[in-house]
């Protein structure tokens, strides 16, 4: 996967799952990966174009262009199951994507409830989050952990998110404990 698209092993890479869309606030990704200042950090696009037009990934695209950014659209490689395209082209799934990423970005400003939280909680992933009123009131309060950022990413948010770049044992004890969070509250056991 990451050798696909120019991915190094050593690379930071931060996974944006979810569809492309205005009320997904993308923009907020591509900045903090500008502003970390880090040539290893990149940020992977995975999903597709909503169905509300291009206009959005077009602004997408030409920001990271402008902020010279590492970021990279691969929504047209996934999809539900991997294959070979016609022209031998590689379709790798949203799971792969979650393997292949050190952590999720999700700065949403509205949700219905959050299914990228949930599969990043089961890819034992971090969560770098702009809290939206769902999260607040029915995620949060049982007890998972995210790295919660502001909109306008202030250096608070920036050393945030340094600080678990530099703390592998910090991003293990937090991903161990929102999987089993995860397990007592959203497993099919629990929902059963």
């Amino acid at each position: 996967f990451r050798k696909d698209f120019g991915i190094s092993k050593d690379d930071i890479v931060f996974l944006q799952a979810t569809r492309i869309v205005p009320r997904k606030r993308i923009e907020i990704s591509i900045e903090l990966i500008k502003k970390l200042n880090n040539p290893k950090a990149v940020l992977v696009v995975a999903g597709r174009v909503g169905d509300e037009g291009r206009e959005y990934i077009d602004k997408l695209q030409k920001l990271s262009d402008d902020l010279n950014t590492r970021v990279v659209f691969v929504g047209d490689h996934i999809d539900f199951n991997r294959k070979l395209t016609g022209e031998r082209r590689k379709i790798y799934t949203l799971w792969d994507a979650f393997i292949n990423s050190d952590f999720v970005t999700y700065p949403s400003e509205v949700e219905g409830f959050g299914n990228q939280y949930i599969e990043a909680v089961y890819f034992k992933k971090p969560v770098i989050i702009t809290p939206y009123p769902v999260y607040k009131s029915d995620i949060k309060p049982l007890g998972f952990k995210s790295i919660e950022i502001t909109p306008k990413l202030n250096s608070k948010d920036l050393n945030l998110v340094k600080s678990f770049i530099n703390d592998k044992e910090k991003v293990r004890e937090m991903v161990e404990e929102n999987f089993e969070l995860g397990k007592s509250h959203f497993s099919y056991e629990a929902t059963e």
